[in-house]
């Protein structure tokens, strides 16, 4: 059997409600909050009972749960990879660009932003660049600091 490399991952989730963090901060969901979820994720991620999923104590040692407003409140650190979907999609136009420049600059050089499969960032088109299509992933593009 290959041994499996482990790798010292932080996470960092956010949200601007409170109620959205103390529930994932519990870390319990239904299962009809499990359904977007692959059954090999399930087993690995997440320890079954009666019909609730707890996340599991290895993954949940490794989350930071926190009530942040990132158009207003400063980065956590530089991260590697920031996750924002469904975030943009409910912003006006304006909002939208302010939030994604933020997050360029919160982004470690060279390193990735996966909107919403619904989500555009046209608005900042000159900030990213598309890596990966077809999961629509978009890097940093190199520009000077504002």
């Amino acid at each position: 059997m290959q041994k499996r490399e482990v790798l010292k991952l932080q996470i960092f989730g956010s949200n601007i409600s409170e109620p959205a963090i103390a529930k994932a901060g519990a870390g319990f969901y239904s299962r009809s909050e499990m359904d977007g979820a692959t059954l090999h994720h399930q087993k690995e991620f997440f320890i079954k009972s009666d019909n609730v999923y707890k996340i599991s104590r290895q993954l949940m040692d490794s989350c930071v749960f926190a009530v942040h407003n990132f158009l207003k409140d400063r980065s956590f650190g530089k991260p590697d990879f920031i996750c924002c979907c469904t975030v943009p999609i409910y912003m006006e136009p304006h909002l939208q660009k302010k939030a994604l420049t933020t997050l360029h600059y919160a982004l470690n050089k060279n390193l990735f932003l996966l909107p919403g499969k619904c989500e555009t960032i046209s608005s900042v088109s000159e900030l990213f660049e598309l890596t990966h299509k077809g999961d629509k992933i978009f890097s940093l593009k190199d520009v000077p600091a504002k």
